[in-house]
Order: structure tokens, then C-alpha cells, then sequence
């Protein structure tokens, strides 16, 4: 495989023209306006909307332009009705203005948010010149060292968020890009919430899932406690998916039984994917730590679990069985 991702994509080569066939929201028969149309619903003068990017199964990510300040942005609605439960629009503007009080380098900041016409919300993002890590897991290039080069980011992202009470609740390659400068910017905490260090919250229904593959076991419970370790084994499961380009479902074996990688991969995501969050990394800065530490660039050395153990077998939304194969997740330029 190649050292390093290919990024010399066309950004709107995913897009439509201004008119034409109208983008619908994934899995669902809903009409989506389009990018015109769109604009007319923003705030009067603030924005233009040039391109559809991509949508998911309860929102949509236009490409725009922030018109006094010149500057290229994303711009997601979602739909008022798409809202599982009743607090969906105070839900929206919380995570916003969390998201708004999260200034780091890996993270992607948020410009704006507001009601778009009767039927919508949105959020204006920076707009990231790059593709997604599901990208490049799915076109195979995602090498060991790759990954080496990316984890120490992505763990400074979230530990960075976790500091300031922001569990994320979705992570998974499709929603952290990477620049053409080999940045990492995470993005779409629309499950995230804020947590108290002293008193975990709990899950609303529907609201805490996130998305399987990815999802700890204790968020397939409505009423089990989730702090920020399910973000740190949906990391265990992302380790494992960049180093492998698989997913570890049923009772997975180790990486190192699955690809050319180090032994030492094997101790690190069996600690993050732990099913009990206390025998967890219970600080996402511990992995980086033992990433940055570890002699992970080759296979010298001892591995970190045996190499024959039976690894925890995943948990599926019905539990007690090991989560069945879904579909890749898929993702445009722009996370949904």
C-alpha cells in the first residue's frame, strides 16, 4: 500500500448544479431543498449556497460561502421533524453553542447556527479542504504509519473536548477529516452532549446510540450510565478498523492476527474496547501515550495480549448476541 493518502480529489466532484434532481435525505423519502432555495431560508445576506455535498439519515451538508467575511463554509440542516424527542430543537442549540466553545486545531469550529424556514435547522462549519478517514480505510491506503501519524491528533481532539465535558457519542471514520496537509479535524457531534464528571448522564431513547459498529456496549442500554469511555472504545474500534481495514465484530481476533501490523496494537485496542468501562483507558490521552510509546512501526516484539485470546464479543442494539455485519459506512466530503 501506499504511504500516504491520495487527497488530489476535485471538492465538488460529490456535488449537483444549483438546479436539477432535488437531493433527498438517506434511506428516507424526504426532498431536501436545494442549494437556491436553501439560501432564500438563511439569514437575509449572510450566505450563499453554491453546492449540495451529501446528506445522512436525518440532515444534509451544503458547501457555501460566508458572504461579508469571503470565507468558504459547510452548511448542515436538519429537519425539525427528524427529532426523536420532544427537547430536539433546545437538544440542537445546545450542542451548537458547546460546539462553538470547542477552539482547537482538530476540531472543526462552528461559525453560526439558526432556524432555516419552518422546516429546518442549521449550523455553519469550517469548511475542510480534504476527504474523510473512511475514505481512505476504504480505498486502502491507510498504512500503519498512517496511523501512527493521525491517532496522537485524533486523541488531542477528544481529549480536548472530554476536558471541557463534551462527550462525542458517534465517533467513527466518516466523521473525522483529513486535510491535504495530513491534518485531522474531527467533526459532527450531533450526539454529543455535556457530562458531569461527578455524575455520568444517561441516555435518552434514541438519542445515545450513535452508530452501531462503533457504539460501547452501554449504549445499547436506554438506562445505563455513558461518561467519556464510550467515545474511548468507539477509538478502540476505529484503531483496530485503520490498522486492519476491518471492523472487529463477533469475537474478533487480535489485529496482528488480521494484518501485517505490530503485537503491540493488540494490548492497546483490547484495553479501549474493554465491555466494562472501568477496566477501559479511562483518559483518551492514555492511548495516545501508548501509541506515541509503543514500538508500533514493527512487529518485533511481544504482543500485548495473547496471540490465540478470544477478544470480547461485540454487542448488537438487541444485546447479548455479537453485532451482525452491516453495511460500510459511507461518506461524502462533507460528514452527515
Amino acid at each position: 500500500m501506499p504511504d500516504s493518502a491520495d487527497l488530489n480529489f476535485d471538492p465538488d466532484s460529490a456535488t449537483i448544479p444549483m438546479s436539477g434532481p432535488r437531493p433527498t435525505l438517506s434511506g428516507r423519502d424526504v426532498d431536501l431543498p436545494l442549494p437556491d432555495e436553501l439560501a432564500k431560508l438563511l439569514p437575509a445576506g449572510a450566505y450563499e449556497v453554491t453546492h449540495f455535498l451529501g446528506a445522512g439519515g436525518m440532515g444534509a451538508v451544503y458547501k457555501g460561502l460566508q458572504i461579508r467575511l469571503k470565507r468558504p463554509v459547510a452548511i448542515k440542516i436538519m429537519r425539525r421533524d427528524m427529532g426523536r424527542d420532544q427537547d430536539f430543537e433546545a437538544r440542537f442549540e445546545r450542542e451548537a453553542q458547546a460546539m462553538a466553545k470547542l477552539n482547537h486545531p482538530n476540531i472543526i469550529s462552528v461559525i453560526d447556527f439558526g432556524e432555516a424556514g419552518p422546516d429546518y435547522l442549521f449550523i455553519v462549519m469550517e469548511l475542510v479542504d480534504g476527504t474523510d478517514l473512511m475514505d481512505v480505510i476504504r480505498s486502502k491506503q491507510m498504512t500503519q504509519d498512517m496511523a501512527l501519524s493521525l491517532l496522537p491528533q485524533i486523541c488531542d481532539a477528544r481529549q480536548f473536548a472530554h476536558d471541557h465535558g463534551i462527550v462525542h457519542r458517534d465517533i467513527k471514520p466518516s466523521n473525522i477529516m483529513l486535510t491535504r496537509d495530513g491534518r485531522i479535524k474531527m467533526a459532527d457531534f450531533g450526539l454529543a452532549k455535556h457530562f458531569d464528571a461527578e455524575s455520568s448522564f444517561r441516555t435518552q431513547t434514541g438519542t445515545g446510540m450513535g452508530t452501531p459498529d462503533y457504539a460501547a456496549p452501554e449504549q445499547f442500554s436506554p438506562n445505563s450510565p455513558i461518561d467519556h469511555r464510550a467515545d474511548i472504545y468507539a477509538l478502540g474500534v476505529m484503531i483496530y478498523q485503520m490498522i486492519t481495514g476491518q471492523l472487529p465484530r463477533g469475537v474478533w481476533k487480535p489485529p496482528s492476527q488480521r494484518a501485517k501490523v505490530a503485537p503491540q496494537w493488540d494490548a492497546i485496542v483490547s484495553r479501549a474496547m474493554q465491555n466494562e468501562p472501568a477496566d477501559r483507558y479511562q483518559q483518551v490521552s492514555e492511548v495516545k501515550t501508548d501509541v506515541s510509546s509503543s514500538p508500533l512501526a514493527s512487529k518485533e516484539g511481544s504482543a500485548g495480549v495473547p496471540s490465540g485470546a478470544a477478544q470480547p464479543a461485540r454487542p448488537s442494539s438487541k444485546g447479548g448476541e455479537a453485532a451482525k455485519p452491516t453495511e460500510a459506512d459511507t461518506s461524502d466530503r462533507a460528514p452527515v
